[in-house]
């Protein structure tokens, strides 16, 4: 792979890396590392479904996350409203 004289990859190189996402819920509570971000969360949650968490940005609509229903009892369960991040290395030419 061709590299520019500080190392980094040039401009619209196609990164070959597996993607790594974090999720943060509405209580800042924070999950690293995950390949797969719905289904981890759910495994670590111990549910089986979730839904999408939308956001509305001017005329157009966003999938930014899951809202995941964690049990806390038989008659309780706390919602946790993940926003999921592409964790990306910072690259920037100097």
């Amino acid at each position: 792979m061709n590299k520019n004289r500080h190392g980094a990859r040039p401009r619209g190189s196609v990164d070959h890396r597996p993607k790594m996402y974090m999720a943060m819920d509405q209580f800042g509570n924070c999950h690293h590392g995950l390949k797969h971000p719905r289904k981890e969360l759910m495994e670590m949650y111990g549910v089986t479904s979730c839904q999408k968490m939308y956001q509305d940005r001017g005329d157009t609509t966003y999938h930014t996350g899951y809202i995941i229903k964690s049990p806390v009892s038989i008659s309780e369960s706390v919602e946790h409203w993940f926003t999921i991040y592409e964790v990306k290395r910072m690259e920037k030419l100097a």
